[in-house]
């Protein structure tokens, strides 16, 4: 589910710079979201006890991003 998000941002961050009015205020806020889900990435690797904490956010963020 954190990669399906990180590489669902990405896309929407492509997408917002190849617009023909790009919006820097969502675009900031896309790499915000990566940056953060790649912590979690990092934490989850340290800590695989996390695993369904960090799961059951991103289905959140992921549902919540599909929906915008």
């Amino acid at each position: 589910m954190l990669r399906r998000f990180i590489r669902r941002c990405m896309q929407q961050i492509l997408e917002e710079r190849r617009a023909a009015r790009p919006d820097a205020a969502r675009t900031e806020e896309l790499t915000a979201a990566v940056k953060t889900a790649k912590a979690d990435e990092k934490a989850l690797l340290a800590d695989p006890g996390q695993a369904s904490r960090i799961t059951a956010l991103y289905a959140v963020r992921f549902s919540e991003l599909e929906a915008e």
